[in-house]
């Protein structure tokens, strides 16, 4: 029985590729399996597993532990056997390491794929019907549902300039975030919760800054970043306007200033995750749905909890 081994970096060609024929409704680049195993903040050697030999792996896994105590949740972020190395056990064995090592750290509940602030999708894709099976079978339960859209950013031009003046006359000023901007922005986000810090971080760190913000007398309104999370797949997301401020049509503008931002680099089509106002986004932006997943969670205790992600 081949031995499981944490993967290095010069495989990633091989592992890009494994990847693309195992997990064919969630295509990876280069980029973005490396921002996914190692550009995650809590990337741990010992959760992230191959088997195989490096020029042709026939297993991945990666886990991660987000928040500590009785807060901590464990994430099967990633999981996959090659097509051909299926219905051997293989994929059991995987799994079975990564809630030994979870339950070893007394980690209370575990969740597949859902891994926010670093994440490839918010479940299990609904298409992967034999997956869900898999999960159900090894004592996963279903404990919601989530959905991505996609943006066709060949079929608008996403100006807003007659928005924005609409905005101006009521005191609101929207422009491109500057790294000054930062402390207003934490704070902003300090009022929503959730993992957006993150996100939202790596989009300020692109050049120029990936986020949009809207303000009025100093003060930050909302905000909208592109390509925190899955930068190399355009996505959107997360966004957020002060509850004081909804309802003046803030949200529609800094979202298409976002996905005009991705057309200009050159993407054709913009990913929106785990969404919740699907409304919102076919209304202004021609979103249409992309893909359904199931969110699957296990316990100790065999107990489940209803709750929603916050983006």
């Amino acid at each position: 029985m081949a031995a499981l081994r944490s993967p290095q970096p010069a495989e990633i060609p091989a592992l890009v590729e494994f990847w693309n024929r195992s997990a064919t409704f969630s295509p990876v680049d280069r980029a973005l399996l490396e921002e996914k195993l190692w550009g995650d903040p809590d990337y741990r050697p010992e959760l992230t597993l191959v088997v195989g030999p490096p020029e042709r792996p026939g297993g991945l896994a990666m886990g991660v532990v987000r928040g500590a105590g009785e807060n901590a949740v464990g994430y099967v972020k990633l999981l996959a056997t090659a097509p051909e190395r299926r219905r051997r056990g293989l994929g059991a064995r995987l799994l079975a390491a990564l809630e030994s090592a979870f339950t070893g750290g007394a980690v209370p509940r575990i969740r597949i794929a859902e891994s926010a602030p670093n994440y490839l999708a918010p479940g299990v894709d609904a298409r992967y019907e034999d997956g869900l099976r898999f999960f159900r079978h090894h004592g996963y339960r279903d404990v919601g549902e989530a959905c991505n859209l996609q943006v066709d950013l060949q079929a608008d031009v996403f100006d807003t300039r007659n928005e924005e003046r609409r905005l101006a006359d009521r005191g609101v000023s929207v422009r491109r975030a500057a790294a000054a901007d930062w402390p207003a922005l934490q704070a902003l986000l300090a009022t929503f919760g959730g993992s957006w810090r993150q996100e939202v971080r790596c989009s300020m760190d692109h050049s120029p800054p990936a986020v949009q913000l809207a303000w009025r007398d100093g003060e930050l309104l909302a905000f909208a970043a592109s390509g925190g999370n899955n930068a190399s797949a355009a996505w959107f997301g997360p966004m957020g306007t002060a509850p004081a401020a909804r309802g003046l049509g803030i949200g529609a503008v800094l979202l298409r200033r976002c996905l005009r931002d991705l057309q200009r680099l050159g993407f054709a089509a913009a990913v929106i995750p785990w969404v919740g106002p699907v409304g919102f986004y076919e209304k202004h932006a021609g979103a249409r749905f992309l893909s359904r997943f199931q969110r699957l969670e296990k316990t100790p205790d065999g107990d489940t909890t209803q709750e929603r992600h916050a983006s």
